[in-house]
């Protein structure tokens, strides 16, 4: 049974590394013991003891290294051609080629649910406010660049501290969730949704100016009216206030969400259920 290559490649250069040891490490030990202070030619011969073990793990790794890269040629070549010499030994090879294919297909896809994880609030499913912070950022940008108009939506969910004090707080996590998903199913193709912190939530508005985010704004709280949520054994109606604000040239991230926010303050005082521009 032939050995896996890389430990072929570690024998080969066991007797360099392991005679240095012997030649020079243990010869050197009695002279270090000799005496309360080392002796210059007892560290002399440990210094170069130690260079030659350094030189053999060395050896040891460029082994390990080039077989690395003959698998990662070996997989470029399969994946380029489709195909599989067919000689029995080569027949092996690409059989551990596909297995390091399909590893490293699963480490990518772990990867990619790691990723799209963290960009999430757990509760909801929405980006969360880093994710929504980065959005922002790179939105604002796209926009002064291209001219096209960006704005967003703040939406707080109306009476969230009500619900926790008369239903308990899984009513409140229930009543988030359901507004989530009539935020999701009102959303246009491009937009994206985040939970900010709390009980508001911030849509992202591409190619929108303040009237037409002002539109979407309407629509959202007319569908959440004709939409009762359901928090176990009770039914509730809920509300949402809103502020939307259009981007400027001059808007940092957290610039045009202050404005969007003071706007949706400006509309929950004036009665909940509303929307408020700047």
């Amino acid at each position: 049974m032939s050995s896996f290559p890389p430990l072929q490649g570690i024998r080969r250069h066991l007797p360099f590394f392991g005679g240095a040891l012997v030649l020079t490490q243990v010869p050197a030990l009695p002279l270090l013991l000799l005496g309360d202070r080392p002796s210059g030619i007892a560290i002399t011969v440990y210094a170069i003891g130690s260079l030659l073990a350094a030189v053999g793990l060395s050896m040891i790794g460029i082994a390990w290294w080039n077989r690395i890269e003959r698998v990662v040629s070996l997989v470029r070549t399969y994946a380029e051609e489709g195909r599989l010499p067919a000689s029995r030994e080569a027949d092996a090879v690409g059989s551990s080629v596909r297995q390091v294919t399909a590893s490293l297909g699963s480490l990518d896809r772990v990867l990619r649910t790691l990723e799209s994880d963290a960009a999430k609030d757990p509760l909801t499913g929405a980006l969360n406010r880093r994710t929504c912070s980065a959005r922002l950022e790179g939105d604002l940008a796209r926009s002064r660049r291209s001219g096209v108009p960006f704005s967003v939506a703040v939406f707080d969910l109306d009476e969230l501290k009500k619900i926790n004090d008369n239903y308990g707080h899984a009513a409140g996590d229930s009543a988030l969730r359901h507004l989530t998903e009539v935020l999701r199913g009102a959303a246009r193709e491009g937009d994206w949704l985040a939970r900010w912190g709390g009980d508001e939530f911030v849509l992202g508005l591409w190619g929108a100016d303040r009237a037409a985010a002002t539109a979407v704004a309407d629509r959202i709280i007319e569908k959440l009216a004709s939409e009762p949520a359901a928090m176990g054994n009770v039914v509730v109606t809920l509300g949402t206030s809103v502020g939307v604000a259009q981007a400027k040239d001059d808007d940092d991230p957290g610039g045009l969400f202050a404005r969007a926010d003071e706007a949706l303050l400006d509309a929950k005082r004036s009665g909940r259920g509303r929307v408020g521009s700047a």
